[in-house]
């Protein structure tokens, strides 16, 4: 089963990602004079390869699940065109139940963390060209080193956002439209 993606939510995520990398290019150019040294005890290094360890696991866990009972590709739901339409149906006005306003505001929040992903790691990008910001960051001092860190929690965000907003949102789009 293929998943159909939408141009919608890939341009909102690529616009999201250059105006994080413009942010981030800004604060290149606003940048101090001076930076500070590096001190080991805050780059997180260890609990960023623990995380990884969990990642792949994780990852290799839910491919094999997928294999075994022929599952559409999930790393691509958030992208896809049902995914938008559920979010759509979700914000759509006249559904109000009791579960209406606690579901529009969890879903609200989720949608600015997946929104909030491409955007940091665009600012990644070009913020972390200034020694300053690698400098003291999670699994620092060098620049792939803390951008390998920092990518790895915004996909591990962008990920548990879109499981949350999977379990909330409406489940079909179509089933709105009486």
């Amino acid at each position: 089963m293929k998943t159909k993606l939408s141009r919608t939510s890939i341009s909102a995520f690529a616009f999201m990602f250059l105006a994080g990398m413009a942010y981030g290019y800004y604060r290149y150019l606003h940048r101090p004079a001076t930076f500070p040294p590096n001190d080991p005890k805050n780059n997180a290094i260890l609990v960023h390869l623990i995380i990884a360890a969990c990642a792949i696991i994780t990852v290799a866990a839910i491919q094999l699940y997928r294999k075994r009972k022929q599952l559409p590709n999930i790393w691509a739901a958030p992208f896809s065109q049902s995914a938008l339409q559920r979010l759509k149906a979700t914000f759509a006005p006249g559904r109000f139940t009791l579960l209406y306003i606690p579901r529009v505001v969890v879903s609200f929040l989720m949608l600015v963390v997946m929104l909030f992903t491409p955007f940091r790691s665009g600012s990644l990008i070009t913020a972390g060209l200034d020694p300053s910001e690698p400098a003291n960051a999670w699994g620092g001092p060098s620049y792939l080193g803390a951008a390998a860190a920092h990518w790895m929690d915004l996909v591990i965000f962008l990920y548990i956002g879109g499981l949350i907003l999977n379990w909330i949102m409406v489940k079909r789009a179509s089933a709105n439209k009486k």
